[in-house]
């Protein structure tokens, strides 16, 4: 398009401005249909050389090649679609985790106030003992209710002690499934080499 451009300006300025708007539109889509076919030509011969290239690739690697870049491929899923699992796992365990957690929390807390009323017992116990005025019944009274809160304060240390063992099981857990990550990625990083 250039060239030709160039041809039109070297006859001169008075001669291009007498050649008709027709004339120049003709020459302009000639020249960029002739650029067109210029760019596909060379589009076409770079596409049939690719094409060739890729042919003495697979040639070269072979079907044993092909085999293996299946077979990584193939290692590539499995090991994604574990670290997906576990990372599900993972994410279970610490949701079951911080619910244990909380519920430790809350016998810890009833626990406390079941500690501290039988203080309180003992104390009132302590003081009937000492009183001229209690009876009989009432310091029968007051031991089984100690008895009763005493029983109900080991319930809760049974309860505690046992949500301390399962949160041990999770954390353990955990670091098992925080290990075989880091297996994974090993293997992960060993396949990549």
């Amino acid at each position: 398009f250039l060239c030709r451009w160039c041809i039109l300006t070297s006859i001169g300025i008075e001669t291009v401005s007498n050649i008709s708007t027709t004339f120049l539109y003709v020459v302009v889509t000639k020249c960029t249909t002739q650029d067109m076919e210029d760019a596909l030509a060379t589009k076409t011969q770079t596409v049939e050389e690719l094409s060739r290239e890729l042919e003495e690739i697979r040639v070269a690697f072979g079907s044993e090649g092909i085999q293996q870049l299946q077979d990584f491929e193939a290692a590539l899923k499995q090991r994604d679609g574990i670290i997906t699992q576990l990372t599900a796992n993972l994410q279970q365990a610490r949701e079951e985790k911080d619910e244990i957690m909380k519920e430790f929390l809350e016998l810890t807390e009833q626990s406390q106030k079941l500690h501290i009323q039988f203080q309180q017992l003992q104390a009132g116990e302590t003081l009937r003992n000492t009183s001229h005025s209690s009876t009989a019944a009432d310091l029968l009274q007051a031991r089984q209710q100690l008895i009763q809160y005493q029983q109900q304060l080991e319930e809760m240390n049974v309860e505690v002690r046992k949500h301390q063992e399962k949160s041990s099981e999770q954390l353990g857990q955990n670091s098992q499934l925080q290990h075989k990550l880091s297996e994974m990625e090993m293997v992960s990083s060993c396949l990549q080499c």
